[in-house]
């Protein structure tokens, strides 16, 4: 994806070369850091070639290879006065935005113009910059071609689209960029002493606008969150949530990530320092503000009660057979409708009252989650409530669909049960489904808040929408992993993924477990079981079970965030076997392709 053409990788015996295999957020085969480089086939010779030839002929041959480490000059020593010339460069780009010697930014990151015009690499048009700050990808030179001189890891090539600050300079020359120097030395500025910093991954980084849209916050500004001192790093859209977002580099390791969030690299920094926070959230540097109370979180306001009135601010409720307090009720933004946050009384749970960068509430680590009103029974019932009249509610014989009837047997998260309540009730819009299950799995007895729908034993009942119920014979998908997946699609909408395939996400293998959409976002998501625990839940987010898998072995993704690979059993690189796409097809039923 970084240039056209044919182009072979490489993972060479020693540490000379510049990735491990991944580059720009793709992953095209494993190997050793800084062993992994790209090259074109003529650049190559076979080894048995260069093993058997004289001595002159596999000197010639390792030359030739040589040059496919791109983070470095020739394998061996060359006398100046033999160094080939540096390719001319061009004093302006074609659309006279950019010259010679302009000081720029590229990812939120100061750089100098030393090199402008076509590369051996790529078609087109190119900019050769070179980084104040060691965070680029080489020293000027590229496959054994040396376009400018700077020090290691300051060189970077992109286009002028990627560039800001572009407000045309004097043109420098190269001979008023560079000092008085002998005929054969190269029309570049000299090089910048080697700064000393921590390695970064090469990371290609996508364009920040200048300023927010309200003009109160610049791209490289000193700016405090919540206390913390950081700089502005990026500033734009972001696919993770919609919405003007800025990216920040902390000066402590107190953030959340390196710049890169769900794969896309948005800007650079050490693991840790970087965080996605809205404008608003921002105040200069230089604006006096109260020291906050160490981990004093800023939270979302939120509402006393919920929209009906069953829930409210502070109420001790049970969720899934988990006490807890409410401490969050109202809208957020990794879904829609209303919602409940609550902090478990144990770690039982998925946050700490912040997701996606939102802080709704704050809570010790693993003790929030969220949840809707109607998945919730309150705890500590009145006395005048618990004997409130025992007659249930009158029921509709079937469903909406004419899928679910009173007396089905049904299952949820692959747990069975029977049907016994289908209708409209007092805590949530639209149809419901009460179910009472076989094992003491479920939330109550049929009862929710004073209303008796239907008789069942104590934690037996749950009450669920149509949709979260799974019914024996259902003509939907029905895939089972050691657990139950809801509803889920059998391949992607593109036809490129199949529930059972076997994938890779940044270089991790993994199977699809779960195809279709979630609650927690729009459009359509893979759920993926890896082979190690690197995930971030069980198949199951916000209370529904999409598949099932060992903890922090899931994780879900974009569709273009996922890579198929062979159609084959993941065998005996997990605790348990992944099943393949023709088991899944074959045991479902479906044309084995």
């Amino acid at each position: 994806k970084f240039a056209k053409g044919e182009w072979v990788g490489l993972e060479l015996t020693e540490a000379k070369g510049m990735h491990d295999g991944n580059v720009m957020g793709t992953s095209y085969f494993e190997c050793a850091p800084r062993h992994g480089v790209f090259a074109h086939v003529d650049q190559l010779a076979p080894a048995a070639v260069a093993a058997g030839a004289a001595p002159a002929a596999a000197d010639a041959a390792a030359a030739v290879a040589a040059p496919a480490a791109l983070h470095t000059p020739a394998a061996s020593p060359t006398p100046e006065e033999d160094a080939p010339a540096l390719p001319p460069s061009q004093a302006k780009t074609a659309d006279d935005s950019v010259s010679l010697g302009q000081e720029v930014m590229w990812s939120g990151q100061q750089g100098v113009v030393r090199y402008i015009g076509s590369v051996k690499f790529a078609k087109g048009e190119w900019i050769g910059l070179e980084l104040t700050e060691a965070k680029g990808m080489h020293d000027g030179h590229v496959m054994g071609t040396a376009y400018f001189e700077c020090a290691p890891k300051h060189g970077i090539f992109t286009q002028a689209d990627n560039l800001s600050g572009k407000s045309t300079p004097p043109i420098a020359t190269p001979s008023e960029s560079a000092p008085a120097a002998s005929a054969s030395d190269a029309p570049v500025a000299p090089p910048k002493p080697l700064a000393a910093a921590v390695p970064q991954e090469e990371v290609a980084a996508l364009p920040s606008d200048e300023k927010t849209a309200d003009g109160s916050i610049s791209l490289g500004q000193q700016v405090a969150w919540n206390g913390k001192p950081g700089i502005v790093r990026y500033i734009g859209g972001v696919k993770f949530a919609s919405g003007e977002w800025v990216g920040l580099e902390l000066e402590e390791a107190k953030g959340m990530h390196d710049g890169s969030v769900m794969g896309v690299p948005y800007f650079a920094c050490a693991p840790k320092h970087g965080a996605f926070v809205q404008p608003g959230q921002l105040r200069p540097s230089d604006e006096p503000v109260a020291a906050p109370e160490p981990e004093e979180v800023t939270t979302l306001p939120s509402e006393e009660r919920t929209r009906d009135g069953s829930i409210s601010l502070g109420h001790t409720v049970i969720w899934n057979g988990k006490p807890g307090t409410v401490r969050y009720i109202g809208d957020v933004r990794f879904a829609s409708g209303e919602w409940v946050g609550l902090e478990l009384s144990e770690p039982t749970g998925m946050h700490d009252g912040t997701v996606m960068h939102v802080p709704y509430f704050a809570c010790k680590a693993k003790h929030g989650v969220f949840t809707q009103a109607a998945q919730l029974t309150i705890g500590g019932e009145s006395p005048a409530t618990a004997s409130a009249s025992s007659s249930t509610r009158p029921s509709e014989d079937k469903s909406a669909d004419g899928r679910l009837w009173l007396g089905r047997e049904v299952s949820w998260k692959g747990n069975p049960g029977t049907v016994r309540y289908i209708g409209k009730v007092d805590f949530g819009a639209g149809e419901w489904v009460g179910v009472e299950m076989k094992e003491a799995k479920g939330m109550h007895d049929g009862k929710v808040m004073g209303v008796q729908y239907f008789k069942c034993p104590a934690m037996t009942g749950v009450f669920l929408l149509p949709g979260q119920v799974q019914a024996d014979h259902d003509p939907r998908v029905k895939a089972r992993s050691r657990g139950h997946i809801e509803t889920a699609a059998l391949q992607t909408s593109d036809g490129r993924l199949w529930l059972g395939d076997e994938v890779t996400w940044k270089g991790k293998k993994g199977a699809v477990r779960y195809i279709g959409r979630v609650e927690f976002a729009e459009g359509e998501w893979v759920g993926v079981e890896l082979v190690e625990a690197i995930g971030v839940h069980d198949g199951s987010v916000n209370g529904i079970q999409y598949f099932s898998c060992p903890p922090e072995m899931g994780i879900f993704l974009l569709p273009g965030q996922v890579y198929a690979a062979a159609d084959k059993v993941l065998a005996g690189t997990s605790s348990r076997p992944l099943e393949g796409r023709a088991a899944i097809r074959q045991r479902l039923g479906c044309p084995i392709q």
